[in-house]
């Protein structure tokens, strides 16, 4: 009977802890803090659309000459 009870605390232990991950998640991801970051990661998928404007692509090779230029100087 004791090894059926150990199960019936665990189990209970178990379901707590998950109940405090929980909520820490939903505190974590309700926080002002993270704003800007999931801002950001909510704008990732428009990136590609981005890079396909003219002003992308002139902007990509202004960068690629000047990280060449660093590293042969």
């Amino acid at each position: 009977m004791e090894f059926v009870t150990f199960l019936t605390d665990m189990r209970s232990i178990t379901t707590v802890a998950c109940l405090l991950v929980f909520l820490g998640i939903v505190y974590w991801s309700y926080n002002g803090k993270q704003q800007t970051a999931f801002d950001e990661a909510a704008n990732l998928p428009f990136a590609d659309e981005f890079a396909d404007t003219p002003e992308a692509q002139s902007a990509s090779s202004n960068n690629s000459t000047h990280s060449a230029e660093s590293h042969h100087g």
